[in-house]
């Protein structure tokens, strides 16, 4: 289990779209990609489970990160359908 190292969480735009700010710095996949997000929203939405972690950081309980991660991450060549498998979860109540 990690531990947590960041205090604020938040969401900025930039160039390329909204992105997730952990103490100010970037939130990145575990290959090192900054993610990016195309709506506000989808990013407070990962943002929200990144700021309901409590002194340690547990992977199982922040669905929308993991799925993010694998989107941009490990299926590029399926990225649009994953992406739009991301958005059906905004719509839930998590």
């Amino acid at each position: 289990m990690a531990k947590r190292f960041y205090k604020q969480v938040s969401v900025e735009h930039g160039e390329s779209g909204f992105g997730v700010l952990l103490d100010g710095r970037v939130l990145k996949t575990p290959g090192k990609q900054a993610l990016t997000f195309q709506s506000h929203s989808r990013a407070a939405l990962v943002a929200a489970e990144w700021r309901a972690q409590g002194e340690n950081i547990l992977p199982d309980t922040m669905p929308c990160t993991r799925l993010i991660n694998v989107a941009s991450e490990l299926t590029p060549s399926n990225r649009p359908e994953l992406v739009g498998e991301f958005a059906s979860y905004c719509n839930t109540d998590l």
